[in-house]
């Protein structure tokens, strides 16, 4: 019979512990980042530059490439500004494209844009990127107007996300609705409406859940693609047009 060391009975103790342990989630996270430089000591592997040369030369000519004019610089703000406006009416247009039915709104969550601002002067397909680097795509959702009450709740509780201009909504102090008109029209709590988002939040982030079993249309197109092409085929596009609107605004 062979004997065995302490350690490796210790070993296997660990191994057989750890098997019949609980299984464990990360619940948070944080990080440090270190910038490595020429400057800190480590020189460029001449090398590698002539490697990716060509293709970084080939990616700059793309992200360089004008595809609109910004009529004045736009800010990203909370509850409405006119970086979001500008943005999610281009989600809107594009999204109808996408379906025959008539779309009600369409909403961008406030996260999903990350830059804080786009300057005026020429847009390049790299701001677009820096501006929307997820590649979250366009979904189409239909609910009942009493979800739809539930969804610009949650809004209002994040304070303010951009909505299309067919949307305007009157938040209380308190954080209540004081009413949500679609189009004009005062919202049916029996109604059905169908609206455009990013799938990011179609499938229950920023914990909206409650979004995750309603009739959805998967377009497959993302988001940026659609912006970038919209702002192609209109032209030296300017935005000297977007401006606050009340969409979306807290009252006494």
């Amino acid at each position: 019979m062979r004997i065995l060391s302490k350690s490796t009975l210790l070993l296997l103790f660990i191994g057989i512990h750890l098997s019949c342990a609980k299984t464990f989630h990360l619940s948070d996270a944080s990080e440090d980042r270190y910038y490595v430089t020429g400057e800190n000591g480590l020189p460029e592997d001449e090398r590698v530059k002539k490697i990716i040369a060509p293709y970084k030369a080939e990616l700059d000519a793309i992200m360089s490439e004008q595809i609109g004019i910004a009529a004045t610089i736009m800010y990203k703000d909370r509850p409405e500004s006119m970086m979001g406006n500008w943005f999610v009416d281009i989600l809107h247009e594009e999204a109808q494209k996408l379906t025959e039915d008539r779309l009600d709104f369409s909403i961008q969550n406030y996260g999903g844009l990350r830059v804080k601002a786009l300057s005026a002067g020429p847009i390049t397909i790299g701001e677009i990127f820096e501006m929307m680097p997820f590649e979250n795509q366009i979904v189409i959702l239909e609910a009942r107007g009493v979800t739809i009450e539930k969804l610009f709740s949650h809004i209002a509780r994040k304070g303010g996300w951009p909505v299309s201009e067919q949307v305007q909504v009157r938040v209380k102090r308190d954080g209540s609705i004081k009413y949500i008109k679609i189009n004009g029209q005062e919202l049916d709590p029996a109604g059905t409406y169908r609206f455009a988002l990013p799938d990011y939040i179609a499938n229950g982030g920023d914990n909206t859940d409650f979004l995750n079993n309603l009739k959805r249309i998967d377009t497959g197109v993302k988001i940026r693609d659609a912006v970038i092409e919209h702002l192609k085929t209109s032209g030296a596009d300017s935005i000297e047009d977007a401006a606050i609107e009340k969409r979306f605004t807290f009252i006494q």
